[in-house]
């Protein structure tokens, strides 16, 4: 994410992102392999098709994300790298977490972006941990990385860690019926709606609650990330689980 609070830039370019070094590759594959179920936008999905050139070159589909279901959100009918084992979601965010929580199992349930569809997360409370990866870039305009509002009373920060040009901030988020009493967002009264991403609190104990990963280009894969992010994730030693793990990184 840029010092700004963008994941991308007016133009939905990420080439101010591409154009900083630093990240550490391994980490993003020690994340990668907590990872069971990973979830896009639309615009995300068809940006990793044409950045990876994935049509054309199916075989790179499972060197990038192994044998991993995408669902992919969107109402248009969308193309498949051949092999790909591809799930597209025509509904609420709501309405699909039974079967990707299913599909997960006690695994990271990634929701790699972008920043709209982290926001439908939020929206269902549905969200436990953002870890931002921040960039030295300052954009004039573009996408927020949760164009949802947060109040300080539901973010906790939990860890502050340097990678090369970047700084990684990880934040643990309160379920919105955990906040102190008479706090919410927006001054609003406190939603009575049990968080539906697996939240440890109100859900069975084995159930999970996403996370907001974002991770830079530079530690997507070890030669050339997939498709970059404006930030990037805290990684686990030991996953949490059922732990969703949401990525608001890209465009939509």
């Amino acid at each position: 994410m840029a010092l700004t609070g963008h994941i991308a830039d007016e133009h939905q370019s990420l080439d101010w992102l591409l154009a900083v070094e630093g990240g550490e590759a391994t980490r993003f594959e020690e994340f990668l392999a907590t990872v069971s179920v990973l979830v896009q936008g639309s615009t995300t999905y068809e940006w990793v098709l044409r950045q990876e050139h994935l049509l054309q070159q199916p075989d790179k589909w499972p060197v990038l994300y192994g044998d991993r279901p995408m669902y992919v959100f969107t109402h248009r009918e969308l193309a498949v790298p051949a092999g790909a084992d591809v799930r597209f979601v025509r509904g609420p965010v709501a309405d699909a977490l039974p079967s990707m929580r299913v599909a997960a199992g006690d695994r990271v349930l990634w929701v790699v972006g972008g920043g709209e569809l982290a926001g439908q997360f939020v929206d269902v409370d549905a969200l436990d941990e953002v870890v931002l990866t921040v960039a030295p870039v300052a954009l004039p305009a573009g996408a927020p990385v949760l164009p949802r509002r947060l109040d300080a009373s539901r973010l906790q920060l939990a860890n502050v860690q340097r990678q090369g040009q970047f700084v990684e901030l990880t934040y643990q988020l309160r379920p919105a019926a955990a906040q102190s009493p008479g706090l919410s967002d927006a001054g609003a009264p406190e939603r009575g709606v049990a968080p539906v991403g697996e939240a440890r609190s109100q859900r069975d104990t084995a159930a999970n609650r996403p996370s907001l990963r974002q991770v830079p280009q530079a530690v997507r894969v070890p030669t050339r990330p997939a498709h970059p992010i404006a930030g990037q994730r805290r990684l686990r030693e030991q996953p949490v689980p059922g732990r969703m793990v949401v990525d608001g990184s890209d465009f939509t």
